[in-house]
């Protein structure tokens, strides 16, 4: 985000400043910075792999949805051979259900793996392939579980921070700013050589104060 992206700027110019670097009060206002910015950063990243996740599920869902209306409509259709094979299907995925895309995350993935091996059964496989389509739903429903399944372990991956550390962006907000405000800007006007650190940081806080 661009809090996040105008404190790293901040970071910046204060690694770039050599003759500042050995300030231990100024080393320590940076330090509370960095570790403030790394919050931030893991927030954004808790933040996106969770909308990716529910995004994820919502493409399955409809993936879902779609088979069973293929299925149902060649089980509908006045002609025999067609229904014949549509409802041989329809057998199989009327043990689930649409409404498995009500379930749980957990529940959801294991009732459409289920699905997929039923599906996959040999006794099947003509009538799949005589219906135009089919073939191309089942596919489309085992490539969304896989994006969901890598979603989730993604989603997984970043909430196995400790959960003190699980802050949100705009908690953070507010410390970081205390910390440029109350401390960064207060040491530059004590060293005037270093105006241009706090041109920067007057710019960041009112931008986003």
């Amino acid at each position: 985000t661009e809090l996040n992206d105008a404190s790293n700027q901040l970071i910046k110019v204060y690694e770039q400043t050599p003759a500042v670097q050995n300030d231990t009060l100024l080393k320590a206002i940076f330090d509370e910075m960095k570790s403030l910015s790394e919050q931030i950063t893991e927030a954004i990243l808790r933040d996106k792999v969770k909308s990716e996740l529910e995004e994820a599920d919502n493409v399955r869902d409809e993936k879902v949805r779609s088979l069973f209306k293929v299925v149902c409509g060649y089980a509908a259709m006045p002609m025999e051979r067609l229904a014949k094979s549509g409802i041989a299907l329809k057998r199989v995925i009327d043990k689930y259900g649409v409404g498995i895309v009500n379930e749980s995350y957990a529940n959801e993935s294991s009732l459409i793996e289920s699905l997929l091996q039923d599906l996959a059964v040999d006794e099947l496989k003509d009538d799949i392939a005589s219906l135009s389509g089919v073939s191309e739903a089942i596919e489309a429903l085992r490539s969304a579980q896989d994006v969901f399944d890598n979603a989730r372990l993604s989603y997984y991956n970043a909430m196995s921070v400790e959960e003190t550390s699980k802050v949100s962006a705009s908690g953070i907000k507010k410390p970081l700013l205390y910390c440029i405000n109350s401390k960064l800007i207060v040491w530059t006007y004590s060293n005037p050589h270093y105006n241009h650190i706090r041109f920067k940081a007057d710019t960041f806080l009112r931008k986003y104060s």
